[in-house]
């Protein structure tokens, strides 16, 4: 059935053509009185232009509920709910079923028996928010829960996808996670929205048993974590260790600020308990001085006692890793900038201020965190089949030749602002099937290469370096023989890719969030001089 539909999107495209990937449905339910509920027709939940064709197929719905009541009842609820079974009876294809409620939290109790009259099998995640608390009382975007079968009809329910805005448990919170507990190998994904807002969470000590992320675990409930990068260590009174191990196995993704090498090496002691782990984002936030004086310790202590990591080898859900490294120095933003995505004509100007002693501690430190990361990827499990790599040093031959001895079946690579790369650098990768370079130089691609994808980066402070770049890759990979069909991609972020066969497309498209989240992540980092 998916092919068929994208064979019947990509029939009608030409050469080059506007596509974008329609993820989310949308229909809006209004009651004006118990008897009088309307569903709206089905539309895209994204206003998009003339002469853009969706690559998105029907798997999500968004299902907005509007009570237009002065009074709302529980029979106008259980008319609701029945409206949605019926609705979702008719659409067998959703299998992810978001509701957003605009409903008085007063009232939002009777959101109860709305849930309690929906039946549906092919529903696998369901995503709820109530949009309707004021202010200071939206915090936790979910309903009370006075009913402990409320979830008894989504009889193929795998993951409950809430948005906390901040760690802190409450009484709604505790008996949400209570009764969703209770669904044999359910998973709760927390998908923080505003990062922004969780500054202060993320470096508040919080005791025992009010964090949430601590208080799933604790309930034997297989957690990810979306929309922010733990600084672990900090959180909860260094977060990890409170747990057991058997705790720790029912953590599935893992996104963490890491600070130090000390730290990521701290933190690897409890990875090899996370035995479902399947995705893991690691965000290097390097301070220059501090990364200097920590460099010469460590390889101190190694003159008497070697590091070794400890294997990984028995994380064999672990498919996807994320590496970002981000550096705090001294250096303009501008200079920083350039270094990184290896500009050579740097001129005298930009250097005015700075050593050549200061450059070469700094190409030191980074030099120091790459081969940190290869020693880690040696003791991976060897099924890791998607690696995204953002600000190494340098990508070359001994490089790629590394990664295919770690990762014999790598399908997936993303490279961003690596500076000093070699052209051939991925021709060992004999199983590469999707290659998404960006801000980066151009590659030969090996013979296994179905599909290229150049990512377009916002950047306005660079805005002309990014897009020639962006042209120059552009034109490299468009220009090659060995792909016949081009798609420029327009949605979360801007792409060009190329490629031979429509079910490239359908498969890539599935990667789709994690570059975007690639992308996000360094568009929102900023450089800031060291104090």
């Amino acid at each position: 059935m998916a092919c068929r539909a994208y064979m019947e999107v990509l029939s009608c495209a030409k050469r080059t053509d506007n596509f974008s990937n329609i993820l989310d449905n949308h229909s809006i339910i209004i009651a004006k009185t118990e008897d009088d509920i309307d569903v709206s027709k089905i539309t895209s939940s994204k206003y998009f232009s003339d002469g853009i064709i969706s690559l998105g197929l029907k798997k999500t719905i968004l299902l907005e509920i509007f009570p237009e009541v002065a009074v709302i009842t529980r029979s106008i609820m259980e008319s609701f709910g029945q409206k949605i079974t019926f609705f979702l009876s008719n659409e067998k294809s959703y299998h992810v079923l978001s509701l957003r409620f605009t409903i008085d939290q007063h009232s939002e109790y009777l959101i109860n028996y709305l849930m309690r009259e929906i039946r549906c099998d092919n529903i696998y995640t369901l995503d709820l928010r109530n949009l309707s608390r004021p202010y200071g009382n939206r915090s936790k975007n979910i309903f009370f829960i006075t009913n402990d079968r409320i979830f008894k009809r989504f009889k193929n329910l795998k993951t409950i996808v809430i948005h906390p805005k901040n760690f802190l448990m409450n009484s709604i919170l505790r008996k949400f996670v209570d009764v969703a507990s209770k669904i044999k190998g359910i998973t709760i994904e927390i998908d923080f929205e505003k990062p922004e807002i969780l500054n202060h969470a993320v470096n508040t000590t919080l005791p025992e048993g009010n964090c949430i992320v601590s208080y799933i675990l604790k309930k034997k409930v297989f957690l990810k974590i979306k929309g922010i990068y733990l600084k672990i260590f900090s959180l909860n009174n260094n977060l990890l260790p409170h747990h057991t191990n058997f705790e720790l196995s029912f953590i599935k993704t893992l996104r963490l600020d890491v600070s130090s090498v000390s730290t990521f090496r701290k933190l690897c002691n409890f990875l090899p308990h996370m035995i479902n782990l399947e995705w893991i984002g690691l965000n290097f936030v390097i301070k220059m001085f501090p990364m200097q004086v920590e460099i010469k310790i460590l390889e101190k202590v190694e003159e008497t006692r070697k590091f070794y990591y400890q294997s990984l080898e028995n994380l064999t859900n672990l498919d996807t890793i994320q590496i970002t490294f981000d550096f705090v120095t001294n250096f303009s933003h501008d200079l920083l900038d350039n270094i990184i995505n290896g500009v050579k004509d740097i001129t005298p100007g930009n250097l005015a201020h700075y050593s050549e002693t200061e450059m070469e501690r700094f190409k030191m430190c980074r030099l120091f965190c790459q081969n940190e990361m290869m020693r880690f990827f040696s003791v991976c499990p060897k099924n890791v089949h998607h690696l995204y790599l953002s600000k190494f040093l340098q990508f070359d031959t001994s490089i790629s030749t590394l990664l295919n001895e770690y990762f014999p079946d790598l399908k997936l690579l993303f490279l961003e602002r690596i500076g000093d790369v070699e052209k051939n650098a991925l021709m060992p990768l004999k199983n590469l099937r999707f290659f998404i370079p960006t801000y980066i130089q151009e590659f030969e691609l090996p013979p296994s290469v179905e599909i290229c994808m150049m990512c377009y980066v916002n950047d306005n402070k660079n805005k002309d370096v990014v897009t020639e770049k962006y042209e120059n890759l552009r034109k490299y990979y468009t220009n090659l023989s060995r792909f016949t069909k081009e798609l420029v991609f327009k949605d979360s972020f801007s792409a060009t890719i190329v490629y031979n066969y429509f079910h490239s497309i359908h498969v890539i498209k599935n990667y789709f969030d994690d570059i975007t989240e690639m992308l996000d992540c360094n568009d929102q980092k900023q450089y800031y001089k060291s104090s």
